[in-house]
């Protein structure tokens, strides 16, 4: 793990502590390179609508993510704009209740930090790794992703407008991780 994506993670998991001292029931976490798609409010406001009639207890609804799973995902049943997630990469904007964060900090994740594109896969049981996975014992969180996606990077890694912070950083050293 990185300095980056310990920062990364660290700035997710304060901004649901925050929403629990405010007693917020939803938020949406946008993060600072994310770009919007044209259209983004008309096809937000159809994929909500799909999301909330047809699955009206989820937890974490991506609105930007990259599937890393080779096989098709599914469709919800009965929509046309929201599938079930398999591992995915980015947590640059997604919406979470507050069932969903308290899922997650019942599994007190500064105990066991990682960063938060393998912590939410986990969180909903779609990540690869089973040794990762049991560190965390409840992996209920109920995920469902906008489709087709509505948010990008605005730039990629590896170009020369990219700054990245977690993908370039020093690895987090061993005395570090043990204090945890």
């Amino acid at each position: 793990m990185t300095y980056g994506e310990v920062g990364c993670t660290l700035s997710h998991y304060f901004i649901w502590k925050d929403m629990i001292a405010n007693k917020y029931n939803r938020i949406w976490i946008i993060e600072d390179d994310a770009s919007f798609f044209p259209m983004f409010r008309k096809q937000f406001s159809r994929a909500f609508a799909d999301i909330e009639e047809f699955v009206p207890n989820w937890d974490l609804m991506f609105v930007a993510r990259k599937p890393m799973e080779k096989e098709p995902e599914s469709f919800v049943e009965g929509t046309k704009y929201a599938k079930w997630p398999g591992f995915s990469y980015w947590g640059l904007s997604y919406a979470i209740t507050r069932g969903g964060v308290d899922k997650i900090m019942k599994q007190n994740p500064l105990r066991k930090l990682a960063p938060i594109d393998e912590l939410l896969p986990i969180m909903y049981n779609r990540h690869p790794m089973p040794e990762w996975k049991k560190l965390f014992k409840e992996r209920d969180l109920i995920a469902v992703s906008i489709h087709p996606l509505l948010i990008v990077p605005s730039w990629w890694f590896g170009e020369t407008e990219c700054i990245s912070d977690s993908e370039v950083s020093e690895t987090v050293s061993p005395e570090i991780k043990e204090c945890s």
